[in-house]
């Protein structure tokens, strides 16, 4: 069932970037999507059938997903401090 909450993530990514003309506004379409998803990844538990003690009722896959989904948030304040931060040449 996670696979498509996948979609509708991929589809509102595509859909915030291809529709929105203002840099920052899609900056902050996408991280608000990403946050979405990675709340809901967190809580839900998808794909966690073998939890393993050390990782606290995680397995190793559901701890690389919860690293990539803060790293790309990361870039995504990232991508927010970049359009609204203004450079001047000359």
């Amino acid at each position: 069932y996670f696979e498509a909450i996948h979609l509708l993530r991929k589809a509102s990514l595509i859909l915030a970037t291809t529709v929105q003309p203002d840099p920052t506004l899609q900056a902050v379409l996408l991280v608000s999507a990403n946050f979405v998803f990675l709340i809901l990844f967190h809580f839900l538990h998808p794909m966690v059938h073998y939890p393993s003690s050390w990782f606290k009722g995680r397995n190793l896959f559901h701890l690389v997903e919860l690293l990539s989904g803060w790293a790309t948030i990361s870039g995504n304040i990232l991508a927010i401090i970049g359009a609204t931060t203004s450079v001047s040449c000359g």
